[in-house]
């Protein structure tokens, strides 16, 4: 069975609203099946509406936005920034964002902004916010999805 991701899953992996998304759907840009109500990405659409040359640009934009707002800052008490870079299957990768989404969802207004992008096996991870808390995570990334030696 083909994998196929949901709205929500496209705006986690792209950093776009659920109505920006929706306008993409409704001039075209991006394609999609409904199913029970609900919309229904495959990899392919995905894969398509990130590199299309109208999108690529915004999605690109929204984790460098998170890298510059930290950098621009005039002080990060015990502030931190992680950009991370990781290879893999579309699979593994999304694994990697659910971890880093769940864990950010899991502690209600904890101050940190998290945005992922990627193509062709590879993926730019990009969280900044609270220095014990970037540390927690990544530290959590670490032992769930890094071999050890």
């Amino acid at each position: 069975m083909k994998e196929t991701y949901t709205l929500e899953q496209v705006a986690k992996f792209t950093g776009f609203t659920d109505r920006t998304l929706r306008s993409f759907l409704q001039t075209g840009i991006l394609q999609g099946d409904k199913v029970n109500g609900k919309w229904q990405f495959t990899e392919q659409q995905v894969g398509e509406f990130i590199g299309n040359p109208a999108v690529r640009p915004g999605v690109e934009s929204k984790g460098k936005a998170i890298l510059l707002d930290f950098l621009a800052a005039p002080s990060h008490e015990n502030g931190a920034c992680l950009v991370l870079d990781v290879s893999g299957t579309t699979e593994e990768i999304s694994k990697i964002t659910d971890y880093f989404c769940d864990a950010l969802n899991s502690k209600p207004d904890n101050g940190c902004r998290f945005h992922c992008f990627g193509e062709n096996g590879q993926a730019r991870i990009f969280l900044s916010g609270p220095a014990s808390l970037v540390a927690e995570l990544a530290a959590g990334y670490k032992e769930a999805f890094c071999p050890k030696a």
